[in-house]
């Protein structure tokens, strides 16, 4: 298949909510013509309704896991009087609030379950995520390193927290290379392998950062 055939394909899927599918068929396209303006942003698009989707879905799923209904959750806080239960809740309407792209009141209530629960990774990483996305870089890295913190605490030779330090350090490195900071973001990427061996995801970032051959709009699906 050529490049149109991969950019229709990938318009295709778009159109059908198959963000993953899309994102493949944008990603191949972009590495045919690597500086066509139109692929970047459907491909950009195609990852943000991704995201999307992925946290609103997170936000259902742990709702009903509380015994909740995710459209209830103001009624949830309001009526809350355990302090853990407390932060789950902060932490869901935070995953509502950065399914429809308001990240200023997501990190909000994502340092409201962190203000109540302090060792609390997972508000930590999705704060992270917002504070990266929303051009804040120092905060991001804050919140990656007190990830990994977190992670090296509590989880100890456990294969999930190998995981979920792989992706911190990632992330952290893509913050790092964002704020301009090349030779810390390829340590960061380096270390995933040590959780994550021969992680491609770290390969090819590391390649792009040393080919100095992207800058901050280099990594469409961050």
């Amino acid at each position: 298949m050529d490049f149109d055939g991969y950019l229709r394909e990938g318009k295709k899927f778009l159109n059908k909510e198959e963000y993953l599918q899309a994102i493949e068929m944008f990603g191949v396209a972009l590495i045919l013509q690597p500086d066509n303006q139109e692929v970047r942003e459907l491909a950009i698009t195609a990852a943000n309704k991704q995201t999307s989707q992925l946290l609103a879905n997170e936000a259902k799923d742990r709702a009903e896991s509380m015994g909740i209904k995710v459209e209830d959750i103001d009624k949830a806080i309001a009526e809350c009087t355990e302090e853990s239960k407390l932060s789950i809740f902060y932490y869901i309407r935070g995953l509502i609030s950065e399914s429809k792209g308001e990240r200023s009141r997501a990190i909000a209530d994502y340092s409201k379950a962190i203000k109540n629960e302090p060792d609390y990774p997972l508000a930590f990483k999705k704060r992270g995520n917002a504070y990266l996305d929303n051009g804040d870089f120092d905060e991001a890295i804050a919140d990656f390193e007190e990830l990994i913190r977190l992670n090296k605490k509590y989880n100890q030779d456990n294969n999930a927290a190998n995981v979920g330090l792989g992706r911190a350090y990632m992330e952290r490195g893509v913050a790092y290379y964002k704020k301009g900071k090349s030779e810390e973001a390829i340590a960061d990427w380096n270390k995933v392998f040590i959780y994550k061996p021969d992680d491609p995801n770290a390969k090819g970032l590391i390649e792009m950062a040393k080919a100095e051959k992207c800058g901050n709009s280099g990594f469409p699906f961050f």
